[in-house]
């Protein structure tokens, strides 16, 4: 941006998201806009239900103060409808814009595909939050479109770091001596996730390889099933599922091997991180385009064992010697792991865990994913500034528009079992 100082519009929803973990990444990655040197930063609010004039009116604001480069950084709004009002209302004025691309990001597909000849107008950086996400999109998006990143979402180091004072309160709190190992799934309890199957691992774990072992569950329990095919879920069935399913499999003198703790604080989340041992999560949810709670868990030098699965692999390749990766295959009605494959990672966890050598792994991670670290990624894309309009949407993506427009309810499902079309999609998350 030659030498002058940059304007960089930082383009928000005027009211918050319902998903806890956007909240915190929006949150982040302001911060991390706060971080960059020499720039004039300016926040504008835009929604996705703004009227044709409202969105007159932000882009008159955004063109009026000069912005230079405008940020998308919540999942909301989608970026057509003010780029539109842009391109209709100022010929000549086109800024860059850089899209963080949340993992709800497809699920905009009419809506961009109906706007397409304007987004076709900017030059754009689309910033994904993990390579395999990073390779999903590239598939979406015309091959001529280069400008691709992979950066992580980042973790606030402040809220989340190692404390070996707050591994002892824990773990003094819940009578766990030393030797125990102390495993965690927080995030959503939700289908979506496959909380349930975590239980059925530890169970089996717990049963015939380590008695002397825990699993605490922490977050929301959310009944929204499946929604790409179509199952949705009567109102707290997904709370009667664990208690059903803990009860079944766990003899009665196992039953507190499983603890829910509920939905809990940064605060007191950061607490359960140091005080438990192994962060556990078989997530093969499609929107999974990254994972707070794994980053969350290794800034506390938390040892994790993940999906290999979208977003999660990519801690692998950050934190080899701190992450166990399990396979994940397609099948016609499930996305997931194999019970088998899932014992054999946690058989191989270790009998005990030294804290001096947590303590450099969570050092290892703030150097990864903390919110200054993130600050000076986005500014190397900043300052490699281009003029590459964006390059349109590929075939795959119009496929994708096509089956919401006809099936907007299930678009990638043929009756109870993912699409051909779903699995060419995600393919690439498991490969």
């Amino acid at each position: 941006m030659e030498n002058k100082v940059p304007k960089i519009a930082l383009i928000s929803p005027g009211k918050s998201s319902d998903w806890v973990s956007c909240q915190s990444i929006a949150s982040n990655l302001r911060q991390s806009y706060a971080h960059l040197e020499n720039v004039d930063i300016c926040h504008f609010v835009s929604n996705n239900n703004d009227s044709r004039y409202q969105n007159k009116k932000v882009a008159t604001a955004l063109h009026d103060w000069g912005a230079d480069l405008i940020a998308y950084i919540d999942h909301q709004p989608c970026a057509t409808e003010l780029l539109h009002a842009l391109r209709v209302y100022y010929k000549d004025y086109r800024p860059r814009v850089l899209l963080h691309v949340f993992g709800d990001f497809l699920l905009y597909a009419s809506q961009l595909f109906q706007y397409q000849d304007s987004l076709l107008q900017f030059p754009m950086d689309l910033i994904c939050a993990s390579d395999k996400q990073a390779k999903l999109i590239s598939t979406m998006v015309m091959p001529e479109q280069s400008k691709i990143h992979a950066v992580p979402f980042p973790v606030k180091k402040e809220t989340f770091h190692f404390s070996e004072d707050l591994r002892k309160h824990f773990r003094q709190g819940w009578k766990a001596a030393d030797s125990e190992i102390l495993f965690l799934y927080s995030g959503r309890l939700s289908l979506q996730k496959n909380v349930l199957q975590v239980i059925r691992a530890f169970e089996l774990f717990q049963r015939e390889i380590q008695p002397h072992s825990r699993l605490f569950l922490a977050g929301p329990i959310d009944d929204l099933g499946i929604p790409y095919l179509g199952k949705s879920t009567d109102s707290g069935l997904m709370a009667y599922d664990l208690r059903r399913l803990i009860q079944t499999v766990f003899d009665p003198s196992r039953q507190d091997k499983v603890q829910y703790i509920g939905n809990l604080t940064p605060t007191d989340l950061n607490q359960v991180y140091n005080g438990c041992d192994i962060f556990f999560s078989l997530s093969a949810h499609n929107d999974e385009d990254y994972g707070m709670a794994p980053a969350e868990a290794l800034m506390t030098g938390s040892h994790c064992i993940l999906s290999d699965w979208g977003g999660y692999s990519s801690f692998y390749k950050f934190m080899p010697n701190a992450c166990q990766l399990v396979p994940v295959r397609m099948a016609r009605r499930t996305v997931g792991s194999d019970l088998d494959e899932v014992v054999k990672r946690l058989m191989t966890t270790p009998a005990a865990f030294d804290l001096q050598e947590r303590k450099k792994k969570a050092e290892s991670a703030v150097k990864i994913f903390s919110i200054q670290e993130i600050s000076q990624k986005i500014d190397a894309i900043i300052r490699a500034d281009h003029r590459m309009t964006f390059q349109g949407f590929g075939p795959l993506f119009g496929s994708l528009v096509q089956n919401q427009r006809v099936n907007p309810k299930a678009p990638l499902a043929v009756g109870d079992e993912y699409s051909k079309l779903y699995k060419e999609i995600y393919s690439v998350y498991c490969n």
